[in-house]
């Protein structure tokens, strides 16, 4: 049996490479790796954070197919570096009914996005819609809960779910920063003559409801040719999914979710990660 490296890269890669060996499907392969390699960071910034605490975040932020994927890659791992099966945190933990799907990649955000583009009132809408959900990782109801007010004035902080059970001020990253400048000038939301302090509004200048959000998430999606459909929880799934991936730790993507108490991060530590530029703008 392999010894564990002690290296990050080099354990992931070793891994991956044992398991291609095995026979195992080069999606799966790749899969498991970035599962590993997400949790091997973790440990190198936790700070003595235990396993168990691991896979709570695991179940925190991620949808239940992706954890329990998650949580066999690193019951392999275990047992490929010299750990065996006496694993009692990942024995407890149960595994997915449904099957397998993938999230959302970043080439399919970028068509996204892509498919928001545009000067009219509705595609600024359709962008900031899309940047409140996927660059700020927010629910549907905290995207259609949000006000006025808890925007500051330069548009680089937001304050969500105001004195709910998940407040958490959250910067605005670059893409969603010039989503939302482009929305809240006279060129964009003002258009619609809202008679209500809500970000996201409809036609009417009212409030856009969950069912509202629904169909304009499905909208873009369908325009970029994407899917026929497309849930605003899908975007965050992403968000959380892309934040690990990209290296942030898993108690910050939770707290960045609003799953935990803990301070969500800040901009430096975004920025770090690239979050919300380069490839990616609104």
């Amino acid at each position: 049996m392999s010894a564990r490296p002690t290296r990050l890269p080099e354990s992931a890669s070793a891994f991956a490479d044992w398991l291609s060996a095995q026979g195992r499907a080069s999606n799966t392969v790749a899969a498991y790796r970035r599962d590993v390699a997400a949790y091997l960071r973790w440990q190198e910034t936790s700070a003595g954070g235990s396993l168990a605490e691991y896979v709570s975040d695991l179940r925190a932020t991620r949808r239940p197919s992706s954890a329990a994927r998650a949580v066999v890659a690193l019951r392999i791992y275990h047992r490929w570096a010299g750990g065996g099966d006496a694993i009692p945190e990942l024995k407890g933990v149960p595994l997915a009914d449904e099957p397998e799907g993938d999230d959302l990649s970043e080439a399919v955000i970028g068509r996204l996005l892509e498919a928001a583009r545009g000067d009219t009132v509705e595609r600024r809408r359709d962008a900031v819609a899309l940047a409140l959900l996927y660059f700020a990782g927010l629910k549907a109801s905290e995207a259609i809960s949000l006000d006025l007010s808890d925007i500051t004035a330069d548009e680089a902080l937001l304050t969500v779910d105001r004195d709910g059970p998940h407040e958490r001020v959250l910067p605005a990253v670059p893409s969603l920063r010039e989503a939302l400048r482009r929305w809240l000038v006279p060129a964009g939301r003002a258009r619609l003559q809202p008679v209500t302090e809500a970000v996201l509004v409809n036609r009417r200048g009212q409030r856009l409801t969950r069912q509202g959000l629904w169909l304009l998430t499905g909208g873009v999606a369908r325009r970029a040719e994407v899917a026929d459909s497309l849930s605003p929880n899908e975007l965050r799934r992403a968000c959380a999914s892309h934040l690990h991936e990209r290296g942030l730790p898993s108690p910050a993507v939770a707290a960045f979710l609003g799953h935990t108490a803990r301070r969500a991060p800040g901009a430096a530590m975004l920025n770090e990660t690239g979050w919300g530029s380069c490839n990616l703008t609104a």
